[in-house]
Formats: structure tokens, sequence, C-alpha cells
């Protein structure tokens, strides 16, 4: 097996590992034998809300939720320290949702029974550790698409330890959203509703060279989208 192959392979399992401990929406409970998923291949356009939602949670403790601009930005507190949005997503080592994908994406489907999924994205922060060319994911039964942010956690730890300050996304990173189709005979999905999410680990936000590492604080950031077939 090639190398190439040999990277798919292992992200087409770490993807279902995901659906599978996780029980997300989307997830691989939902791909029901004998029906398989929507056509979404082809070109998207994606159109990411301006509402972006940050919250600041603390392991075994309370969250703090703030309701901020993807355009504008506006400042959120994690451990005491107040931090701006478009200056943490403006940092080379992070990738904020509405720079994970394109405008125009591209949707494949290499399987007869259309469940796997591959997307391109913006090869941008710590997906810039991803170097297959697209981000692995899943269609199920109920018209629901989970794509998570796959990244070389091991390249990216290696990173931070020679002082490249690199970020790692924290679980629960993930492109997830509902699919409608046309009605026909197989159906063909035209748009999708739905929410992009990275999550960091406070390490990270503060810059601290261990932030790819410490999740006992995390900060999740979330934005609607919407994605229209071309």
């Amino acid at each position: 097996m090639n190398s190439r192959k040999q990277t798919k392979s292992i992200a087409i399992l770490a993807t279902m590992s995901f659906f599978l401990l996780t029980g997300a929406k989307g997830g691989c409970a939902n791909n029901e034998l004998g029906d398989p998923g929507i056509d979404v291949a082809g070109l998207w356009q994606i159109d990411y809300k301006d509402k972006v939602t940050v919250t600041v949670a603390v392991q075994g403790g309370a969250a703090s939720t703030y309701t901020l601009s993807a355009r504008y930005g506006g400042a959120f507190v994690v451990e005491g320290q107040t931090y701006d949005l478009t200056e943490f997503c403006s940092r080379d080592q992070v990738v904020c949702p509405w720079d994970v994908l394109p405008e125009v994406v591209t949707m494949t489907q290499p399987t007869q029974a259309n469940h796997l999924l591959e997307v391109t994205f913006n090869p941008e922060g710590p997906l810039a550790y991803n170097s297959d060319g697209t981000l692995v994911g899943n269609v199920d039964s109920n018209d629901d698409v989970l794509i998570p942010l796959d990244v070389n956690g091991a390249a990216i730890i290696a990173a931070g330890s020679n002082g490249a300050g690199m970020c790692g996304l924290v679980g629960g990173s993930f492109a997830q959203a509902s699919i409608k189709g046309d009605g026909g005979t197989p159906a063909k999905g035209t748009t999708m509703n739905g929410e992009l999410i990275t999550i960091y680990t406070a390490g990270c936000v503060a810059g601290n060279s261990d932030g790819a590492v410490e999740a006992s604080v995390t900060v999740k950031v979330s934005v609607p989208f919407r994605a229209d077939a071309l």
C-alpha cells in the first residue's frame, strides 16, 4: 500500500471511530444497511453566518458563553485574561470555523453506498498537517453529514516542542449539517444548513508551548453556515 492510500485508510478508520465514540448526529449508527446516503457529490458554495459563539469551558466546572461577530470580532475571557477574537483567529497556528472550508468546496463520495465523504478544505493552522488534501466525513441515512477536522496530532506536538507554537484541534471539532434533497429518485442534495466548530485549549489561546496537549480548559468557537449545490 502506498503512503497516500495508507494515510487515507487511517483517516477513514479515525473518522469511523469518531462517529462511534461520540454518537454525534450524522454518525455511523445512522448508516442503515441497504439505505445509501444522499448524493452530494460536486461543487458547493459555502456561506458562513456572522454570529459567532465562543464557549469557554472548565473540565468539571462551569462554562462561559460569548456571542461575537466573525466580521467585527469581540472579546472573550479565559482564565482571567481577555482576548480578542479577530486577533486570535489571525494567528498562523490557528484556524477558526469560517476559514476551514473555502468559498467553494468539492465534495466526493467514493463508495457506492455514498456514506463516505471527502471534502476539500483550506490547509490553515493545524489543518496544514493534513497532507491528504481532503477531510473525511460521513453522510448518513437520515441525510445528515458530519466531518471531523482530522489533523496529525503527533506532527503538531512536535512543531510545538520545536518552538513553532502550533495548536492542535481538540476532539469535538467538526462540521455538521442537515441536507435537503431535490425530491428525486435517487435524491440529490441541494442545500445544507449546519454548524462548524473548532475547539482549542486555553494554553493555545494564551500562546503557551503546551497548548497542543493541555485540555483542562477549552475554548470552542462555532459559527452557523449554509451550503448550496452549484
